[in-house]
């Protein structure tokens, strides 16, 4: 259920576009971006701390899961917890694998993105999907808050391919 309090005030929103292909990609890349993590958050009751989004390419990318996970590739979304109260954490999301998900199956690159920058802003807050269960329940929230904000579920089968959101919760 949407809560009503304001989480803006506690916390910031900060995004990094390194590679400008985003900005001709996506207009308005900061706000949109902005935007979906407020749309998530608003499910949740506050407080949270501050995030940080990486808008990268897949080179960029590739080094963060490597240094991270140790896997030698390049993959659409990183989300990194922290252990500090005041920082939610951390997003790096790769524009290329992106839009090559989204083309291969046959999704609008910025729903595509949205539902990236939703998947890792829950995993921030702590979700996950290595189990079946948790992946069921973080799937059903996601389609949940994608819906309302006017994106048909990525999962169905009638939209494209399965998702299978290559990503990792670090």
């Amino acid at each position: 259920m949407p809560n009503d309090d304001d989480n803006s005030e506690d916390q910031s929103i900060e995004i990094l576009i390194e590679d400008t292909v985003w900005e001709t990609s996506l207009p308005d890349t900061e706000t949109f971006t902005i935007e979906i993590v407020k749309s998530v958050l608003d499910e949740f009751e506050p407080p949270f701390g501050n995030i940080d989004i990486l808008l990268c390419n897949d080179d960029r990318i590739h080094e963060l899961n490597k240094l991270w996970r140790g896997h030698d590739k390049p993959t659409n979304v990183l989300s990194f917890e922290s252990v500090d109260d005041d920082i939610l954490g951390n997003i790096a999301i790769a524009h290329n694998y992106c839009q090559n998900e989204a083309n291969t199956q046959n999704k609008a690159f910025k729903d595509h993105i949205a539902h990236m920058i939703v998947h890792g802003v829950l995993h921030l807050i702590g979700f996950d999907h290595i189990e079946d269960d948790e992946a069921q329940e973080m799937e059903a929230l996601e389609v949940e808050i994608l819906s309302k904000l006017g994106i048909n579920n990525p999962y169905d089968a009638n939209e494209g391919d399965l998702i299978g959101v290559d990503d990792a919760k670090l």
